[in-house]
């Protein structure tokens, strides 16, 4: 009896073992069939690194890509964290001042961007309350989360663009629809 029981445990064993191996197999195989997360952060990290770069030449050479920057990647950002954070049930998030400062903005550079008043108005914005909030946020540069990265580029880039039309007018309007004010 003591010989059958102990036959019974092994069998028993091996079953579980076998099943272990089976379900190990399916999901390496899984695995390698679906792109893994280190793939799309290696991919995020690539373009985060080559934005920076990218902002860096054009703030101190290449002004003229400043607007043209902010226009094209502004709402496509702002679009995106929209809609992640309405899955995630933090839409109201959103209406922060952060977002209504780039909101002013994108309009100011679409719409008035001649204006010395609504410029002087869109520069307090970005210099005033969106870069404090990136210290009072404690943004930081992850360059393998979007979700960091869009939270620094929405307090930080703004800075840059007013910066590059407040100091060089010129050259930042060189491909723009229109010219920015002088000083």
């Amino acid at each position: 009896a003591v010989v059958s029981t102990q036959s019974t445990g092994d069998a028993g064993k091996e079953k579980i073992l076998t099943l272990k191996r089976r379900t190990y197999r399916r999901l390496k195989r899984l695995k390698t069939l679906e792109p893994t997360e280190d793939y799309r952060q290696k991919i995020i990290f690539t373009k985060s690194v080559l934005t920076l770069v990218l902002k860096t030449f054009a703030t101190c050479a290449g002004q003229w890509l400043l607007p043209w920057y902010y226009a094209l990647t502004c709402p496509t950002l702002i679009a995106w964290r929209s809609v992640t954070y309405w899955q995630c049930q933090f839409q109201y998030f959103c209406l922060d001042f952060c977002y209504f400062g780039n909101l002013i903005i994108s309009l100011i550079l679409w719409m008035a961007p001649s204006s010395p008043e609504l410029c002087a108005l869109q520069f307090s914005i970005a210099h005033g309350m969106l870069f404090l909030g990136a210290f009072s946020f404690r943004n930081s540069l992850v360059f393998h989360s979007v979700d960091k990265m869009t939270s620094t580029y929405i307090h930080t880039v703004p800075v840059l663009l007013t910066f590059g039309i407040r100091w060089f007018p010129e050259e930042s309007a060189r491909f723009w629809h229109s010219s920015f004010p002088e000083g």
